[in-house]
């Protein structure tokens, strides 16, 4: 499994667990997905951001958002809670892998 996108030497990939980041429609990300995760991204990542998080010890994979001066993080899935809890963003998720498919962001 590779990744044709530019990425740092530390980059690394984390399997998906369980729902939360699958789409009712466009991109999705169902269990099992393999997802390419680049830490030294993580400073300049944006709202809209697919990213990984540390939050209450325990990571999570959501999207990053903005409301005001407020960052929290978005599950794709509308069955899900946002995030608003304090969190430390591990990095920038740049493509992923699930079945024959390889896809860039």
């Amino acid at each position: 499994m590779t990744t044709n996108h530019q990425h740092g030497t530390h980059t690394y990939v984390l399997r998906v667990s369980g729902d939360s980041m699958v789409a009712v429609n466009g991109r999705t990300y169902p269990e099992g997905c393999v997802i390419y995760v680049d830490p030294d991204q993580r400073a300049g990542v944006v709202p809209g951001d697919k990213v990984v998080a540390k939050v209450n010890g325990a990571m999570a994979f959501r999207v990053l958002e903005d409301c005001g001066n407020k960052q929290f993080l978005r599950p794709l899935n509308p069955m899900y809670p946002a995030i608003h809890e304090e969190f430390f963003i591990l990095g920038k998720v740049i493509g992923a892998f699930y079945g024959e498919e390889v896809w860039d962001h």
